[in-house]
């Protein structure tokens, strides 16, 4: 600091903070103080003095948001304070300038300020101002919409949160943690980060402190669809914020509701939420939101089936992000206007703006915009009747859809679809049907061996000379030809096994979703309850009932994984040994329905159940029975999404009924999918006979099916109506009646 009068000095310094106070209470008379300040010091060289004044000074027009001429305040006193040689200030001025540029959304130059501003402070003592640069940093990444830089830059702050003593900082840092981690989402790290953020808020927190961190809490459940209670945050967040006397808050609030009234199908409230935040932000200038609510109001027409209405809105959304450069918003949005113009049957253009929200999500890596474009454009080509690029579209759809499954047990069921993925399926069935006809030749030309060495046998018995040494030869060739007969035969039966087993776990690859979405739903459930129990803990509201409670919840979920990873290992077990066990016919039906259930709710295919009031029983393999039932829910699945491609209007339906007839147990699998010709009908058993392609079937399901059945001293009946319908009828003998 410059040497200079103690006195003046001291009348300067008791000015600027007078100064300083008044920013916000009184910004002319802090400016007029500040010029007085200016004007001392710069005639007595006093350096220090006339960069802070300056500061003062850019700060009362950075409240106002004129940044242009906060900048013109703030540059010249960056270059006073270099010459006080106060690294305090310096950073003070840069951290200020970052601001600055970040409100006028240069970025780039904001960020460079930034850093400076983060150099020098991190060489000071005090770690407060090295958490404020860090987070302001990360808020810029987040303007950015780099939601992984941002996170990189809070964790940075995190490290000094130790060294700092200011909680309303700390909390807020968390706060803006949890936010990034939404984005992303890491929802269990998002409930770590705003549960600290609470803990600390509960410490100090006024009205608008607490309804920050119940607005919070509302966007983590929504974004886990648990939409009523997200809508509780919300309502208390608004009327915290109302307290509070936030307006611009409670306009945020409002839209927030909106979502999630129309999350909830109540559309009249959505529309209410909606109308009041955009009159805010309308009048007030926020258009970044006020675009989003247009989007928002989009929406609700969508719902409404008013697809013109929705298309207006989203078109006016699109002109104000296209020029606030809102690369998720554009992203967001292409993709609403594009499912508007599918529904009008305008589907070129639902294609550009497919393409166009894809381009945007790429840009910022938004994967759920991405994996919504690939359903997207399935079914638009598929309206197009380009059936090749809708397949891949869809294709593009399930390996994103397993990307962003990444739990142990999703793992697990993907590396399994990969390794008996189209390709590869192709490949091994060519080779198995060269291999089964390869096998067929030689066994039919053993079959000739086998008579001509009859035949020569009946010769030589009418040479009596050469009877015995004949027939020691032929003995011996019958010996080695039936060895071969033998192998021949037991090689064919294990390559049935493993075309009976390769089927079953290209099974298992097309039900993978619905077990993983089996999986999923109790490790949710086992995730919030985990959350809860620490929120209670750290408020010590733990009783020993409910605590008993959320322990016996965690049991049965846990217990739930264990049975679907346990029916699943025996199901994909090779069923080498054919002991005979006892069949419940309705548990393997429900068992085979659980596992492709959630395939035909995607599929939006209902599947009734119309099980006999008659216990069903009968000997066999459980598991090979249910690998029937799947085949044939799996076909019928199939044959309806085959006629949905060509007709609407009609409800997609599957229906199984079992009865008992007779000595017979009677299981029907219904369908109103495409049918079948007679043609078809009689060659639908034969082995690798398929009206599919190649990487969607191999034609061995039916054919392993049929000798299931027969196995059990079964039988398969099949009719069917060309477009209308197919009716596959199961009988098998009762236990009650074979016993």
């Amino acid at each position: 600091m410059d040497l200079s009068d103690p006195a003046l000095e001291s009348i300067l310094k008791e000015t600027l903070q007078k100064a300083a106070s008044l920013q916000k209470l009184d910004p002319e008379q802090a400016l007029l103080l500040a010029g007085k300040v200016i004007e001392q010091a710069e005639r007595t060289e006093l350096h220090y003095y006339h960069a802070a004044a300056l500061k003062v000074a850019g700060n009362v027009y950075f409240l106002r948001k004129v940044y242009d001429i906060a900048a013109n305040h703030y540059q010249p006193a960056l270059s006073i304070a270099k010459k006080a040689n106060d690294p305090k200030l310096s950073g003070d001025i840069l951290y200020n300038l970052g601001r600055v540029f970040t409100g006028t959304k240069d970025y780039h130059t904001a960020l460079q300020y930034l850093q400076e501003s983060l150099s020098l402070r991190s060489k000071l003592p005090d770690k407060t101002d090295v958490i404020i640069s860090l987070n302001h940093i990360g808020q810029v990444y987040w303007e950015l919409q780099d939601y992984q830089e941002a996170i990189t830059h809070y964790l940075q702050a995190t490290e000094h949160c130790d060294a700092s003593t200011n909680a309303r900082l700390t909390a807020a840092l968390y706060n803006n943690l949890g936010n990034a981690y939404i984005k992303i989402e890491e929802i269990p790290k998002a409930m770590e980060a705003y549960t600290y953020s609470l803990k600390l808020k509960e410490t100090f927190g006024d009205a608008a402190d607490l309804a920050t961190a119940n607005l919070n809490l509302g966007n983590l459940y929504y974004t886990t669809t648990d939409y009523n209670l997200a809508l509780g945050y919300y309502q208390e967040a608004r009327k915290l914020y109302a307290r509070a006397g936030d307006k611009a808050k409670e306009a945020f609030v409002y839209s927030n509701m909106g979502a999630t009234y129309s999350a909830l199908n109540e559309l009249e409230q959505a529309a209410l939420c909606h109308n009041k935040a955009l009159k805010y932000f309308k009048q007030n200038n926020l258009m970044e939101s006020y675009a989003k609510a247009l989007n928002s109001i989009g929406n609700i027409y969508h719902l409404q089936a008013e697809y013109q209405k929705a298309i207006d809105f989203y078109q006016e959304s699109l002109e104000l992000k296209n020029t606030l450069h809102n690369p998720e918003g554009l992203a967001i949005t292409y993709s609403n206007l594009s499912e508007s113009c599918y529904c009008l049957g305008e589907y070129q253009a639902a294609m550009d703006n497919t393409r166009k929200a894809m381009g945007y999500a790429n840009q910022i890596g938004l994967k759920t915009i991405l994996l919504k474009s690939y359903a997207q454009l399935g079914k638009i080509f598929a309206a197009l009747n380009d059936f090749h690029e809708a397949y891949e579209a869809l294709n593009s759809y399930r390996v994103l859809d397993l990307e962003l499954e990444q739990t142990e047990k999703r793992t697990m069921l993907a590396e399994m679809m990969a390794h008996y993925d189209a390709e590869g399926k192709s490949k091994q069935i060519a080779s198995l049907k060269s291999e089964q006809h390869n096998l067929e030749e030689m066994l039919s030309q053993q079959v000739k061996d086998k008579l001509r060495y009859l035949k020569l046998y009946r010769s030589k018995r009418e040479e009596v000379k050469k009877r015995v040494a004949a027939q020691a030869k032929l003995e011996q060739l019958n010996s080695e030809l039936e060895t071969r007969i033998t192998n021949a035969i037991y090689d064919y039966q294990a390559q049935q096994q493993i075309i009976t087993q390769k089927s079953k776990l290209e099974s298992l690859g097309v039900m993978a979703a619905g077990m993983a979405h089996e999986i999923n739903q109790p490790l949710s459930a086992i995730s919030m309850s985990i959350s809860n129990l620490l929120i209670k803990a750290r408020k010590g509201e733990i009783t020993d009932t409910y605590l008993d409670d959320k322990i016996r919840k965690i049991t049965a979920d846990i217990q739930r994984i264990r049975n679907v990873i346990e029916h699943v290992r025996l199901f994909s077990r090779d069923q080498i040994q054919n002991t005979p066990e006892l069949i419940d016919i309705h548990q393997a039906l429900r068992d085979a329905v659980s596992m492709i259930m959630y395939d035909l709710t995607k599929h939006q295919i209902k599947l009734r159940l119309h099980l006999s009031e008659i216990p069903l029983f009968s000997v066999g393999s459980k598991y090979k029975l249910e690998q029937v039932f799947l085949n044939l829910i799996s076909n019928a699945r199939d044959a309806i999404r085959e006629k949905q491609e060509g007709s609407l209007g009609q409800e997609a339906l599957i229906e199984i009924s079992t009865l008992k007839v007779g000595e017979q147990a009677e299981i029907v699998f219904r369908d109103n999918g495409i049918g079948m010709s007679e043609a078809g009908i009689v060659k639908m058993f034969d082995p690798f006979y398929t009206t599919k392609s190649p990487d969607q079937g191999t034609g061995l399901g039916l054919s392993i099916s049929y000798g299931i059945i027969r196995e059990m001293n079964g039988q398969i009946l099949v009719s069917s109506e060309p477009g209308v319908y197919t009716h596959v009828t199961i009988m098998i003998p009762n236990l009650e009646e074979r016993k």
